[in-house]
């Protein structure tokens, strides 16, 4: 018997393959105040995405965007946040995805 090769079946759809990130990098505001966060959502599948991107203030949902994205490209959007405490807060971004 001759072998001929492997062959692997991939899903046609991954969702580890849409990714978010954002950047508010160091700012110091007064009580009050907004801060804009800008959001990337990247699709690294073939196929379309919708995605559901959760904001997260110190790891509590603050505010959620939601959009598609093509095969392959990214979208930039923001949200912005307002502090009504004084300290400092850690910003964090949450993706779930799902075919288009």
């Amino acid at each position: 018997m001759a072998s001929c090769g492997t062959i692997t079946v991939v899903p046609a759809f991954d969702e580890s393959s849409v990714t978010a990130s954002c950047s508010v990098g160091s700012q110091e505001i007064t009580p009050g105040g907004t801060v804009d966060v800008p959001v990337t959502v990247t699709n690294s599948n073939d196929n379309a995405a919708a995605y559901t991107v959760d904001v997260l203030v110190d790891g509590t949902r603050e505010t959620s965007i939601s959009g598609t994205v093509p095969g392959g490209n990214q979208t930039d959007d923001s949200v912005m946040l307002t502090f009504e405490n004084t300290g400092s807060f850690g910003i964090d971004v949450s993706v779930s995805a799902s075919p288009a």
